[in-house]
């Protein structure tokens, strides 16, 4: 993967609605991955990767996915062929079956009909979920809603996977799957992972960040340990 990949807030502000700014003022850049947020509820990391993939537009400031092998190549936020989110809420289409639901997030991504429903098979596949290809999204499982959702999320081999809580409902061995898939993936894409599962922070990721209340508290590798990473 190029070292030259970065995710880049710049003097960003948003606010929901008429709510008190979610960030103000807030700038970040993360250059090495897997990344990961961490923070409590309401530290603004699932507001961050909705900025960072486009879902959010923020009211002033501007958001960079960096990529490349120049330096200064950036995609728009409005482009987002090379970039996918998971968000926490796995929604499931009306009617589709799982194999369905993931070809058409592929078909979304700019693949042929052909190529998204061959990759979809893969895709469930990788996650664990070949045998439910045929089952409505709407009857699997949370953890399996979550794990479909993922493969929606890297069918169409995205160059950024911002993935807000993709262990949330899993047990430990489709987490573990999970892990090992996002190993795979992480050669060839860069990683930024919102999670309050702060166990595996030494072994899976480069680089954390931790906030609170919109601010960052800590930005470094965990490998060294110069803090404390929770909030």
């Amino acid at each position: 993967m190029s070292s030259h990949r970065a995710v880049v807030f710049d003097q960003c502000h948003f606010r929901y609605f008429m709510r008190r700014p979610t960030i103000s003022g807030f700038s970040l850049r993360i250059g090495s991955f897997p990344a990961a947020l961490i923070g409590a509820n309401g530290s603004g990391k699932s507001t961050l990767l909705a900025l960072a993939a486009g879902a959010l537009r923020p009211q002033h400031g501007e958001i960079r996915l960096i990529s490349g092998t120049r330096r200064g190549s950036a995609t728009s936020r409005t482009t987002h062929r090379n970039s996918a989110w998971l968000p926490q809420e796995i929604r499931a289409v009306r009617g589709l079956n799982a194999r369905e639901q993931v070809a058409y997030a592929g078909w979304l991504k700019g693949l042929n009909r052909a190529e998204s429903w061959d990759c979809a098979q893969t895709a469930l596949e990788r996650v664990g979920l070949s045998g439910q290809s045929r089952v409505l999204s709407s009857s699997l499982s949370g953890g399996q809603r979550r794990r479909m959702g993922i493969a929606q999320a890297f069918i169409a081999q995205p160059q950024f996977l911002l993935l807000d809580e993709p262990y949330a409902g899993l047990d430990m061995e489709h987490k573990q799957l999970i892990r090992h898939l996002f190993a795979e993936l992480s050669e060839s894409a860069a990683l930024l992972i919102a999670t309050h599962d702060i166990q595996d922070l030494v072994t899976d990721f480069a680089e954390v960040v931790a906030l609170r209340e919109g601010h960052v508290t800590h930005q470094d590798s965990p490998a060294k340990p110069r803090g404390h990473f929770a909030p």
